[in-house]
């Protein structure tokens, strides 16, 4: 399913470099994570641009910097997107499915519950996958992706969507010369110190769920996508998504090296 919506819109970009520039996250990056998900999770009659929308606010609510006024639109999004996940809950509640609500509430949980799992999963399942992908893309730009599997290892080992995150110290603990007692909250970085690319997605029991899913989304976009980018060359320096814990272009803005690009 990845390889054909991924290659779809290969294809789409390599059309539309005729007119003009591409947005490489837009039209090939930002969808396709999200969909594999409301796939898997067996999630129907989704609008997913407002489910990318309410993903990405949701981000900067939580672990961005911003503003009042712009608290306050992130706040009515992050209601918004609640009040949906409510009424899923309800008709989950009235007609049970095998969906992920469904079985939510066939467990036994309750609707504060059901509606906690789903925010994060939707959010967690899928847009840190695109920004994975999106980093991914602007590293191989102008070149020939041999291994993809290698590039995305190297992404995460270096610049993963999800650099650093907060925990807190369960006991006493020296992190080289300085003694942190416990209850101690810290910000690890995750990536670009040197560590393995596994630690992208944490260890233990806070690893994520969607570690092999992820990877395999990202190699797959790479293979669909590696034509298309040996042809072409950036427009611009991207712009960046650059939160607490998350960090990708939010544009990969292209046109092509060579005007008789053919579509993939």
């Amino acid at each position: 399913m990845t390889r054909q919506l991924v290659s779809e819109r290969v294809e789409l970009a390599a059309e539309g470099l005729h007119s003009g520039p591409v947005d490489l996250v837009e039209v090939v990056a930002a969808e396709p994570p999200a969909l594999v998900l409301l796939d898997m999770l067996g999630l129907q009659d989704v609008d997913v641009p407002a489910l990318k929308a309410w993903s990405r606010e949701s981000l900067e609510l939580f672990w961005g910097w911003p503003d009042e006024d712009r608290q306050l639109e992130l706040a009515h999004s992050a209601a918004e997107f609640y009040g949906w996940l409510r009424k899923r809950v309800a008709a989950a509640r009235k007609l049970p499915g095998d969906d992920l609500f469904g079985v939510l509430v066939e467990l036994g949980l309750s609707d504060e519950e059901v509606c906690a799992v789903a925010y994060f999963l939707l959010i967690a399942g899928q847009e840190t996958t695109t920004q994975l992908i999106s980093t991914a893309f602007h590293r191989s730009i102008g070149r020939a992706v041999d291994e993809p599997a290698a590039v995305v290892e190297q992404v995460l080992r270096k610049s993963s969507s999800v650099p650093t995150w907060r925990r807190v110290t369960a006991a006493p603990v020296s992190v080289g010369e300085v003694e942190l007692p416990a209850g101690e909250p810290v910000l690890l970085g995750l990536t670009g110190h040197g560590g393995p690319a596994d630690l992208a997605f944490g260890l233990g029991i806070h690893r994520c769920l969607g570690a092999g899913l992820a990877r395999l989304e990202a190699r797959v976009a790479l293979e669909c996508a590696a034509p298309l980018l040996s042809a072409v060359r950036v427009v611009e320096e991207p712009p960046m998504i650059d939160l607490l814990s998350f960090r990708a272009p939010a544009r990969v803005l292209v046109e092509a090296v060579d005007s008789g690009l053919e579509p993939s």
